[in-house]
């Protein structure tokens, strides 16, 4: 067993956050998203999906997150070679978006 921290700024590109290693599960216990949009202080909307194999589903489609807000994601199971993929819905809003996860990794 291990624990993780992963931390990205979200860009407007659906990008790979996190991978579950081959011979692993993960569980993202704790996952944080945050807006720390300074400048324009407004809202920013983000998507989160989980990939396994040619199944991907989402988590978030387009959530709103005020300026100075943040929202806590549900537990996830990521399965080996699963991938949890995020990012901002508008250009514009590209690095305005902290994503902190805690996750648990086990031996399969």
């Amino acid at each position: 067993m291990a624990f993780l921290s992963k931390q990205s700024k979200l860009t407007d590109t659906l990008a790979n956050v996190y991978t579950t290693p081959a011979g692993k599960t993960a569980i993202i216990f704790s996952g944080i998203v945050s807006n720390i949009d300074t400048t324009s202080q407004e809202i920013v909307e983000v998507d989160i999906k989980l990939t396994h194999g040619s199944t991907t589903t989402s988590i978030l489609t387009g959530v709103p997150i005020c300026y100075g807000g943040s929202l806590v994601l549900p537990k996830i199971v990521v399965q080996e070679n699963g991938i949890l993929k995020a990012k901002v819905t508008n250009t514009a809003d590209a690095n305005k978006i902290d994503l902190t996860l805690s996750i648990l990794e086990q031996d399969k």
